[in-house]
């Protein structure tokens, strides 16, 4: 049984807070494209203009990925709430069995990392004044697609006599797998026509079908949402550190006015702006009712955890939301305090200046 189609492995960072699409084309000297899902499964509500990335193409030097050679172009797709992914194809035609070696060696593959974050350091630069706040996260997600056309024999059939071969294939393992852990590798499974199956896991997908276009464009969303959300809660522990300090420094006044003003409006200035972000990229994907391609989203979102990464992330939100409203109040009651005492001071001021002798002209 052979395996012909496509690998396309994905690469996704963080390069800033926000991206002005329009200033990046300018910059990048490319047209920004139309990106709309074709709606062939169905009608979904697609993604504002404001929301869809900028996709273009530039030559590269060919890399090996999983022993076979990746194309000479690559795939790049800037998204306005900073996110860039990198895209790398693989043309596929061998044995169903040799994607396991392919995947193996595609798994944490330091090298076609690196060549990755070089790429996207370089677009960062090429981006300019597009970039607010521009810097290359640390963050980085990648993410495998095998898209193949339909095989020698029918779905069905391939999802029973194959199961453990496909369960290794999205597991990136060379040996055996026990029988949970091959129901738990197939789980993340949805279809739309009776010769088409998606199998979506958390290192990589199977597509298998003809036309998988908007599949794969999904899929790619939900892995620059999945590093998004990776970047906006490591940015989240670093502030709410800084916030604990700034807390500690309010309970020690200096004459009744610490921490600084600017320090706590910082605070809310990123509280603000990460709320925002947050908001942005959730709802990237505007897919509503009973769709295919809403259902496929909601499939990736439950096997990437995202109800998970969204809890933890609005739980430090509100963190530092109370935070601020604590070192505000205690401000608040400072700076009233001290007019309080001010407005003493001068009163007895006045009766001391009232007893005082006058001098005589």
């Amino acid at each position: 049984m052979r395996a012909r189609g496509t690998g396309y492995v994905l690469t996704a960072f963080d390069l800033g807070y926000e991206i002005d699409l329009v200033r990046a084309a300018e910059r990048l000297g490319v047209g920004k494209r139309p990106e709309a899902f074709r709606h062939k499964r169905g009608s979904a509500e697609e993604a504002a203009e404001s929301r869809r990335p900028l996709r273009f193409s530039r030559p590269i030097e060919p890399l090996a990925l999983g022993g076979l050679a990746c194309a000479r172009e690559l795939e790049i797709s800037i998204y306005p709430y900073g996110a860039v992914c990198l895209v790398y194809r693989v043309a596929l035609d061998l044995p169903l069995e040799e994607l396991v070696e392919v995947s193996v060696s595609l798994y944490d593959n330091a090298g076609l990392l690196a060549a990755a974050r070089a790429e996207a350091q370089a677009v960062l630069l090429c981006l300019g004044d597009a970039v607010r706040e521009p810097e290359l996260a640390q963050a980085v997600e990648d993410y495998v697609l095998y898209s193949l056309e339909p095989l020698d024999v029918p779905v069905a059939e391939l999802e029973t006599g194959q199961r453990e071969l496909l369960a290794r294939i999205l597991r990136a393992e060379r040996g055996a797998l026990s029988l949970h852990e091959v129901e738990n590798a197939l789980d993340g499974r949805i279809a739309y026509g009776p010769d088409e199956l998606v199998l979506v896991d958390w290192f990589g997908a199977l597509l298998i079908g003809k036309g998988m276009e908007d599949e794969r464009r999904v899929l790619e969303l939900t892995t620059v949402e999945l590093v998004e959300l990776r970047f906006l809660d490591g940015r989240l522990e670093l502030r709410l550190e800084e916030a604990y300090g700034l807390l500690a420094r309010a309970q020690k006044p200096v004459f009744g006015l610490s921490p600084r003003s600017q320090d706590v409006e910082r605070l809310a200035r990123f509280q603000a702006d990460s709320a925002i972000l947050h908001e942005n990229f959730d709802n990237a994907l505007k897919l509503l009712g009973d769709d295919y391609l809403a259902r496929l989203y909601e499939l990736c979102s439950e096997r990437f955890h995202f109800g998970a990464w969204d809890t933890a992330i609005e739980r430090k939100l509100a963190t530092l939301e109370s935070i601020y409203s604590k070192i505000s109040d205690r401000a608040a009651r400072r700076r009233a305090e001290l007019l309080e005492w001010i407005v003493i001071l001068l009163f007895v001021a006045d009766i001391l200046l009232y007893f005082l002798p006058s001098r005589a002209p």
